[in-house]
């Protein structure tokens, strides 16, 4: 007899995960790394959850890139008024 946690269980807990993540979701293995952590699942039923429309929608696209945010603007952020004019007169 396996011990291995519902799909409903592993609904309530991916949910929790992806809230916490906010605007970095995780990917498909991260996420299943992370519910295999907190509660004993199998890959595969933790899969088949992952796979289901709403954690779907919930990732990014395969390719894309959480994109940093920098500290500091960069000169092309910066104010015109800051920036030294080049002007010849």
């Amino acid at each position: 007899m396996r011990n291995s946690a519902c799909k409903g269980t592993i609904r309530e807990t991916l949910r929790k995960v992806y809230d916490e993540a906010a605007a970095n979701p995780p990917n498909i293995n991260q996420a299943s790394d992370l519910i295999k952590r907190q509660i004993p699942a199998s890959r595969s039923r933790v899969r088949e959850v992952l796979k289901e429309d709403e954690f779907a929608r919930r990732r990014r696209g395969p390719g894309r890139k959480a994109k940093p945010r920098p500290d500091q603007p960069t000169t092309a952020q910066a104010p015109r008024s800051t920036l030294k004019s080049c002007s010849s007169a």
